[in-house]
């Protein structure tokens, strides 16, 4: 189970570095063609995750916040 939450993590600062990328126009960020299909293919994983699990995205997202 701490696999899944590496993963989050690794997901979770993906999606920081491509929004510092966008608002600093790639100086700071990454804002490539990789990183946003990975930002992407990370909330695809989100909804594998709550089908596993036979929820929602909702409860799996109060759940990471927790």
């Amino acid at each position: 189970m701490f696999g899944l939450f590496d993963g989050i993590q690794k997901s979770v600062e993906n999606v920081i570095d491509v929004g510092v990328g966008v608002m600093t126009l790639g100086e700071y960020g990454d804002f490539s063609k990789s990183s946003v299909s990975k930002m992407v293919a990370d909330g695809i994983e989100l909804y594998v995750v709550a089908e596993v699990f036979d929820t929602t995205v909702d409860v799996i997202e109060k759940m990471i916040e927790d």
